[in-house]
């Protein structure tokens, strides 16, 4: 899915299916965490917002990711506990811990199993030239691959669960796929959502 590309009425569409956490009851406070981030849309970032933090960190975003920081929102509700911002996917903390981290080229097309590690294998290595984008509980993720041959898809991060590391479908398919798993009746407040939570 191309978010820079939608045609009219599509995204509207889209954020609307992407609002339906705000109306149940279990959408915040799942396994203790309580972001109001989680469920309500965020501002879409410039142009220049997002370039700023490629140039920082070496790296172009994948179209679909950036597009939909463009479009629909810097994060917000989405699959598991909500998409994370950008500043929360990765930052100064993130680059001064591991310098280029994000820029080193992401090493796997297909999944990582047990068996294919070694005792003493360096989790953080597994993981180059990815960000977290979503918290699905219980020490386990969805990374975003930014930089590598598989860039723009994400990737289910059970590494600290059961030493697995498993593809997934490119951003826009993934994203696209929980929102129209949603019923329309339910979230037809969106656009004034979006207005209160300054959504330019």
């Amino acid at each position: 899915m191309r978010f820079d590309r939608m045609e009219p009425g599509r995204l509207e569409s889209l954020m609307l299916a992407a609002t339906v956490e705000l109306g149940l009851p279990d959408a915040r406070g799942r396994n203790g965490m309580d972001r109001l981030s989680d469920t309500r849309p965020r501002s879409v970032l410039s142009e220049a917002e997002v370039r700023s933090f490629e140039r920082q960190y070496g790296v172009t975003l994948p179209r679909d990711y950036r597009g939909f920081l463009m479009t629909v929102g810097d994060g917000g509700p989405g699959p598991y506990h909500g998409i994370w911002s950008l500043s929360e996917s990765y930052g100064p903390g993130d680059e001064a811990w591991w310098p280029g981290f994000l820029a080193t080229p992401f090493l796997h097309t297909q999944a990582v199993n047990p068996d294919d590690l070694d005792d003493d294998y360096d989790q953080d290595r597994l993981v180059t030239g990815s960000m977290i984008i979503s918290d699905m509980g219980c020490g386990a993720f969805v990374r975003l691959v930014v930089t590598g041959t598989v860039s723009g898809q994400v990737w289910f991060d059970t590494l600290g669960i059961d030493d697995t590391l498993t593809p997934g479908p490119a951003f826009g398919d993934w994203y696209q796929a929980w929102a129209a798993s949603w019923p329309r009746r339910v979230i037809t407040s969106l656009l004034k959502l979006r207005g209160a939570a300054g959504g330019r």
